[in-house]
Order: structure tokens, then C-alpha cells, then sequence
């Protein structure tokens, strides 16, 4: 698939034991490092009082939201709009294989009026340190080049459960895994989608209603076009082509030009079934790889318009898994991050063929 990393992992010897198909992975459930409820801050004191909402921490890994990967680690940061507000960062390391809580969820307080049509204006709350309003991020995490991770939050956190978005708080937010920073992007991004960084670094931003090319520094948009990737996509620089979907029969299959600058068509494709959009692997020369409800595996070849169907068994549930299925660097394997936080870390060995 890529280069091979050197050294061998946690990760590295369970994936000699691993078997093709779907491998949990034991001990390696998140639950156990999660906040819970009577839950202080070492420093400041505040407790989870202004962003639990209606369920808590669990939605870190049960919300609409993804991860990203990169070469040693898993990171995800992930609420719902009035289920969770905290917008802390947990990695699942490879080297040990296990998960460790790495920044404190920010306390909010109110702060933006929010006018109603109906009703009387609604304050919203924000955090107190500067950091980012956590709520849904869908498919958008995804790696830039120089390593930080990009986040696009359309859906921010809102006690009384009302969905606000962009016309009132920062929306695209980049986080270093290294200094644990958080800054906001130059450009804010907004709507319901899945991002994948093209082969020259661009980003491509496929919402649920059209889709953006971005610069690699995320300051600026190249090209917009209509038509859909939805809540996660993956993009093969091969063929230049990106695929995606929603949790529908019906997929998007976008072609960009040789400078990967411009969205040069798109086309709407008629799956097998309905396919969830917790992955959209990439395989390489136009294949791509899509997880259906019960982790069966759908190949699609874009430039041949095919599909083959492959069953593995063991696999966790996958119907509300949001990009949370990720090829993981240097290896052969996927991983699956559950819906539910007391599953183990599920590792994907496939039996198709992939060249990324």
C-alpha cells in the first residue's frame, strides 16, 4: 500500500495474528479513558456542568463524527450539537495500543445572541479559552501535509438542541498533534461533509450539497461544484477521482482535473444497496472500497463502473460509524474505531487487492 514504518508496534504484532476480515482487537476500548460526569479540571477547577448536554462523553466515539489517522496515532475529538459539548482530543497510540486523553475539554460559557424568527433569541455557548465550539464534525477530519489535522464543525454544541451554524462561530479549526494547539483556519469552511487531501495537497470539502477544493494552507477556494460526496469520502490520485456518500443507495463520484485544482465533473452512481458512510476506502486505480451495514465490503471501480460484494465475519456495527474505518499508514490493515465506546479497536485485514 505505502511505505512501510519502521519498528514494530503493538499495533504491529496484533496484526501478525490477525486473520482476513474484521479482528477485534481486546482491551482497546476507548470507555475506559472517557470523562465522566463528577469529572474536574486538574487546574481550573470547572466541572462538566456547561458541556455534558443530554448524553456526555460516550458521544466522542457515538456521534455524527469522524477521525483522523496519521502514522503513529488515531485522533478524534467528537460531540453532538445538544447530546456533548466537550472538544477534547483522545489518540489511540500504535506503539502501545491503547488510548490516552490528551487536552482537557474547554469550559463554555454564554456569550452569542442568537436571533430566532420564532421566539424569543437564544445565547450560545462558547469556550472560555479559545479553543474550538465542538459539536458534529462528520467526515471533515483529515490530515494536511504538514501533519496538523483540519476539522470542520457545522453543527456546534447547543443545550437547548437547536441546530445553529456558520453565521455565528468559527467552523474550521486546525489542531497539532504535536503541541496539542488548536488555531482556527484562515478560511471558514462550512456544511455537512467529508474531506480527503488530494494528491498536491489540496483539499477537497464534499458537503451534502456541492462540493470545494481548498489550498493545501487552507486559506483560500479554488472551485466549487454541485452534486454531493456527502459525510465521508475518499479521493485516488491516480485516477483523480473522489467517491462518496451518504447513508443511501445512491453515491457521488466527482473527477478532478490534472491540476487538481478544478472539479472537473461529477456523476451520480446507483449502488448495490444502501451503504453507510462510516468509510470510503481508497484502493487505488479508480477502486475504492465502502463499508455496508453489517461490515460487508463493497468494491467499486469508478472507472469501470463494477461493484463485488465481500462478507467477513466479526465484524462490529458499522451502520453508525461516521469515518471512523480508515486505512492505517504503512500497513495493510484498516481501523475501525466502534459506535459504541465499550467495543474494542477493530483492525480490517482485506483480501482485495489495494495499491495506495
Amino acid at each position: 500500500m505505502s511505505e512501510r514504518v519502521p519498528g514494530r508496534t503493538a499495533l504491529d504484532r496484533f496484526i501478525e495474528r490477525c486473520d482476513v476480515g474484521w479482528n477485534a482487537w481486546p482491551g482497546t476500548a476507548i470507555a475506559s479513558v472517557l470523562i465522566d460526569r463528577s469529572w474536574r479540571h486538574p487546574i481550573r477547577g470547572y466541572g462538566t456542568e456547561s458541556f455534558w448536554g443530554i448524553v456526555g462523553s460516550r458521544c466522542v466515539t457515538s456521534a455524527w463524527s469522524g477521525m483522523a489517522v496519521t502514522r503513529d496515532a488515531v485522533w478524534i475529538s467528537n460531540g453532538g450539537h445538544a447530546d456533548y459539548g466537550g472538544n477534547e482530543w483522545y489518540a489511540f497510540h500504535f506503539a502501545q495500543g491503547e488510548w490516552r486523553r490528551e487536552t482537557h475539554p474547554s469550559r463554555l460559557v454564554p456569550a452569542v445572541v442568537i436571533p430566532r424568527k420564532n421566539g424569543p433569541p437564544v445565547k450560545l455557548p462558547v469556550p472560555d479559552d479559545g479553543r474550538p465550539l465542538r459539536g458534529h464534525v462528520y467526515g471533515s477530519p483529515v490530515v494536511l501535509s504538514d501533519g496538523r489535522i483540519l476539522t470542520i464543525n457545522p453543527v456546534p454544541f447547543c443545550q437547548v438542541g437547536i441546530m445553529y451554524f456558520d453565521d455565528y462561530v468559527q467552523n474550521a479549526w486546525i489542531f497539532d498533534p504535536q503541541t496539542l494547539d488548536e488555531v482556527p483556519a484562515t478560511l471558514d469552511i462550512v456544511g455537512l461533509g467529508g474531506c480527503a487531501r488530494l494528491g498536491n495537497n489540496n483539499i477537497l470539502f464534499g458537503s451534502s450539497r456541492n462540493m470545494r477544493v481548498v489550498d493545501a494552507g487552507v486559506t483560500r477556494i479554488l472551485d466549487r461544484h454541485s452534486g454531493s460526496l456527502g459525510f465521508a469520502c475518499g479521493y485516488d490520485p491516480v485516477s483523480r477521482i473522489a467517491v462518496g456518500g451518504l447513508w443511501s443507495p445512491r453515491i457521488g463520484v466527482a473527477t478532478l482535473d490534472e491540476t487538481e485544482t478544478r472539479i472537473a465533473s461529477y456523476r451520480s452512481v446507483q449502488a448495490p444497496v444502501r451503504l453507510t458512510y462510516c468509510a470510503v476506502l481508497v484502493c487505488g486505480e479508480g477502486r475504492f472500497a465502502l463499508i455496508g451495514a453489517d461490515g460487508d465490503v463493497w468494491l467499486y471501480d469508478a472507472l469501470r463502473d463494477e461493484w463485488q460484494q465481500r462478507r467477513y465475519p466479526g465484524a462490529p456495527p458499522t451502520r453508525l460509524v461516521n469515518n471512523k474505518i480508515q486505512w492505517v499508514p504503512g500497513r495493510d490493515v484498516a481501523i475501525c474505531v466502534p459506535h459504541q465506546p465499550t467495543d474494542p479497536v477493530h483492525i480490517l485485514k482485506p483480501d482485495f487487492p489495494v495499491d495506495v
